[in-house]
């Protein structure tokens, strides 16, 4: 590149032309360009004809090797910092279950996580958890969280145990479709909703809530354990459906009407207890159950259960029983619980060989019989 100038002060005009030049050539080169800078002409002359080395030139003449090159393009290192905890127990709990001392916790460290235990540490806030984005399987039970927001972007959950909490919104877990294992039992939830699109659920805790509406569950069909004792359900119609459940926990509501869970056939066991239950008619077909509790409701008729062949527990107490006939074909029992009833005649109870000895109970009825069963069994009457 070659720059004229007519000039009567030619250092002036030497100056003013190698800031040109340098401005337009890259930092790394403005030494080396002042360097070679070509200037032709005489100081006494009015024209100076200067004359700019190129690119190449310049280059060459910084005897910059590659290696040196490579460096200085090279990108500083970030420093990862320190993920912060809101809670000082989380921190300290997590710590303690990772072995990091009082190393900094870094995201790199807990994108590692996979596993976290953390029941029973008074934790109150889970602010800082995100940084755990790689997590499969949390256990948080027995603590004092009431936000599940923290929660929202852990989608790799497969696993999440949150009972005994605060927890009344469980909003946040409507992203974690992943989840296939949810207990959530005592907490005051109450509305389902969030949960209906976790249709990859196959075990789901919610005993001990604030529930009557079970409409949300009616298409988690996955569902194989359902938890729902300690609330006030007493429409089952919604769990129809949930053709693949195996256990069924609905002790202590407001249950009067089984028809819903009559086509329920791989049922194993099922708890009723503590419920208005006074006909059992709706349970005659599932054959498959080997438990069934029906303490504490208003029955007076067990002949439903005659079928039930597979039962080896069932639990009858305080009822309005007084025929215990249909359970003489129930030769597999081990225990069965028919304390606190109107049972006079124990005679159809002698051939249920396969009871424990501590598996009779037959206190608070109006036996006068005792005498003709087993004699392992005849303390049962007392």
């Amino acid at each position: 590149m070659k720059l004229t100038y007519t000039t009567k002060n030619p250092l002036s005009s030497i100056a003013n032309s190698v800031k040109f030049i340098t401005t337009k050539l890259p930092l790394k080169v403005v030494v080396a360009s002042a360097l070679l800078i070509g200037v032709t002409g005489s100081m006494a002359m009015d024209s100076i004809v200067l004359t700019a080395p190129s690119y190449a030139q310049i280059a060459s003449s910084t005897k910059v090797s590659k290696a040196k090159k490579r460096v200085i393009a090279k990108k500083p290192v970030k420093v990862q910092s320190a993920v912060k905890f809101k809670d000082a127990r989380l921190e300290k709990a997590i710590r303690q279950q990772l072995g990091t001392g009082d190393k900094p916790l870094t995201l790199n460290a807990l994108q590692r996580v996979k596993h976290l235990n953390l029941i029973n540490k008074e934790i109150t806030s889970l602010e800082g958890i995100q940084a755990l984005r790689n997590l499969t399987e949390l256990r948080f039970g027995e603590n004092k969280i009431s936000d599940l927001a923290p929660l929202r972007g852990l989608t790799n959950l497969t696993t999440l145990h949150l009972y005994r909490n605060q927890i009344s919104d469980v909003k946040p877990l409507l992203s974690l479709r992943n989840l296939t294992s949810l207990e959530l039992s005592s907490n005051p939830i109450s509305d389902l909703k969030p949960l209906a699109g976790l249709t990859k659920l196959t075990t789901l805790g919610l005993g001990g809530n604030k529930i009557t509406d079970l409409k949300p569950l009616a298409g988690l069909a996955n569902l194989t354990t359902l938890e729902l004792s300690g609330n006030k359900i007493s429409d089952l119609k919604p769990l129809a459906g949930l053709a693949n459940l195996t256990k069924l926990y609905l002790s202590g509501n407001k249950i009067s009407d089984l028809k819903p869970v009559a086509g329920l056939t791989k049922l194993t066991k099922l708890w009723l207890d503590n419920n208005q239950i006074s006909d059992v008619q709706p349970l005659a077909g599932l054959i498959n159950l080997t438990f069934l509790s029906l303490d504490n409701n208003k029955i007076n008729d067990v002949q439903p259960l005659a079928n039930l062949t597979s039962l080896m527990g069932l639990g009858l107490s305080l009822n309005k029983i007084s025929d215990v006939t249909p359970l003489r074909g129930l030769t597999k029992l081990n225990w069965l619980d028919l304390n606190l009833n109107k049972i006079s005649d124990v005679t159809p109870l002698a051939g249920l060989t396969n009871l424990n000895v501590n598996g009779l109970g037959l206190s608070g009825n109006p036996i006068n019989n005792c005498q003709l069963l087993p004699e392992k069994l005849r303390y049962s009457c007392k």
